[in-house]
């Protein structure tokens, strides 16, 4: 495997691994992360060359918490063979040529590796879906007495649906709403709606108890005081909520 050969005719930054295996690092990120995408590239009996991203793309994807599924495999490989090259069934992207073809082949396989990592990218959860996880994955000390998507019947007559609710067939229930943050700042679009939803439920039910949970924000004291009439505010700062209940 010549490496002066292949590193005079790729353009990035080609690093010998072994006498028959090196690793390119492109100029191109990765959508996930923005880490710059890289291939191996390794020579095989007969002297194929084997570029393979050892996983790495669906690897970084999942690490964002993209949700990989056996469906959305299928569409990551059709993908790859589109350009050329193939998806093994652990998630390796795989492409052979010969060496005089190599310069040709990288450029496949890049294009095939950024296609695939742009659709991964779309399979993370939303901001809202996330946080939701987070404040129920700290709520979930209350046991039995979390209940998922409660809902209720406001003085307008409209069914509220929280995204949490604790203690919700006892004297005092509380009701709990979390709104996530975007880009840095809170949704307001959510925080508009949260208050509505807050005056109609306060407005039908006076043993209630209302609460925001507020991602930490640009924003999140104009968002705190917006809603401090209506509910007791926490900003969430990756520490338990001191919700007493």
């Amino acid at each position: 495997m010549n490496h002066d050969v292949i590193s005079s005719a790729l353009c990035g930054r080609y690093t010998r691994l072994s006498e028959s295996s090196g690793y390119l690092e492109s100029i191109f990120p990765a959508r996930n992360d923005g880490s710059l995408i890289g291939a191996y590239i390794v020579k095989r009996p007969g002297g194929v060359l084997l570029i393979t991203d050892d996983g790495d793309t669906l690897f970084s994807a999942a690490a964002s918490m993209a949700k990989i599924t056996p469906s959305r495999l299928k569409s990551y490989r059709k993908i790859a063979k589109f350009h050329g090259a193939d998806l093994s069934g652990d998630g390796h992207i795989l492409l052979e040529t010969e060496q005089e073809y190599l310069p040709a082949a990288m450029s496949n396989y890049f294009r095939a590796t950024l296609a695939i990592s742009d659709m991964a990218s779309t399979h993370r959860p939303s901001s809202s879906e996330r946080f939701l996880s987070t404040i129920g994955a700290d709520l979930a000390r209350f046991g039995g007495r979390l209940k998922p998507r409660p809902k209720i019947t406001g003085l307008s007559g409209h069914q509220l649906s929280f995204h949490f609710g604790i203690d919700v067939d006892r004297d005092t229930p509380i009701m709990i709403q979390a709104l996530a943050a975007s880009n840095g700042t809170l949704k307001w679009d959510d925080v508009y709606e949260a208050g509505g939803k807050f005056k109609d439920a306060k407005a039908a039910r006076r043993d209630l108890r209302l609460v925001a949970v507020l991602e930490n924000a640009e924003d999140v004291g104009a968002g705190s005081a917006f809603l401090s009439d209506l509910a007791d505010v926490y900003v969430y700062r990756g520490e338990p909520l001191p919700i007493a209940a």
